[in-house]
C-alpha cells in the first residue's frame, strides 16, 4: 500500500511539475499578435509618353499582425503621407501628396539564424493621392496589389529592427512603376 500511494505522489508530483512548468515557459513565449511601424521612401517613376520624371515622398506605415500558422502571418496595414514631393514639366511644378491609406496581407516567414528572420508579403491597399499642378489639385484613388521581400533583426525577445522593399501593381492600367523601401521596427506582444 505505502508503494502505490508513493507511485501516485511521484506521478502526481511529476504532473503538476510538468503543467507547472509548462506554464512558465508559455508566459515568456509571444502570443503571435505584433506590430511593425516602418518609414517608408516611396519611388514611383512616370513611365508614360511624357516620361516625367520620378516622385519620392514618403510615408508612415504600421502594420498590425497575428502568426496563424507556423511560418504565416496575416496583417492589417495603415499608411499616412509624411512629406510630398514635385517634379517640374513642361514649366509647371506637378507636386504628389500620399495622403492616407490601408490594405491586408499574408506574411510568410521563415528563420534564417536565431537573430534574422527572412519574409515576403503579398497583399492589397488603397490609397488616397493628391497632384497639384500650379494652382489645381486632383484627388484620386489606387487599389493596388503588392509584394515584398523583407528581413527581420532580432534585437531583444520582443523588439526586432525591419527592412523591406516592395513592390506595387494597380489593378487599372497605369502609367507608373511604384516601388518602396521601409526600414523601421517590429514589436511583439
Amino acid at each position: 500500500m505505502f508503494k502505490n500511494c508513493l507511485i501516485i505522489g511521484v506521478c502526481s508530483f511529476s504532473l503538476f511539475s510538468a503543467k507547472a512548468f509548462a506554464q512558465i515557459k508559455s508566459s515568456t513565449e509571444h502570443n503571435g499578435y505584433y506590430v511593425d511601424i516602418a518609414y517608408t521612401l516611396v519611388d514611383s517613376k512616370d513611365t508614360s509618353s511624357f516620361n516625367m520624371g520620378t516622385w519620392k515622398p514618403t510615408l508612415a506605415r504600421i502594420t498590425a499582425g497575428k502568426e496563424v500558422a507556423e511560418n504565416l502571418a496575416v496583417e492589417g496595414i495603415i499608411t499616412q503621407g509624411i512629406n510630398s514631393d514635385s517634379v517640374t514639366y513642361d514649366s509647371n511644378d506637378y507636386k504628389l501628396k500620399l495622403n492616407s491609406g490601408y490594405g491586408i496581407a499574408v506574411r510568410p516567414f521563415m528563420k534564417a539564424t536565431d537573430e534574422i528572420e527572412l519574409y515576403g508579403r503579398v497583399g492589397w491597399l488603397q490609397y488616397k493621392q493628391t497632384i497639384s499642378v500650379n494652382s489645381t489639385s486632383y484627388d484620386d484613388t489606387f487599389n493596388l496589389y503588392f509584394w515584398s521581400l523583407g528581413l527581420a533583426y532580432k534585437i531583444t525577445d520582443n523588439l526586432s529592427a525591419v527592412f523591406d522593399y516592395t513592390k506595387m501593381q494597380q489593378k487599372e492600367k497605369t502609367s507608373a512603376d511604384t516601388s518602396l523601401t521601409a526600414i523601421g521596427f517590429r514589436y511583439r506582444f
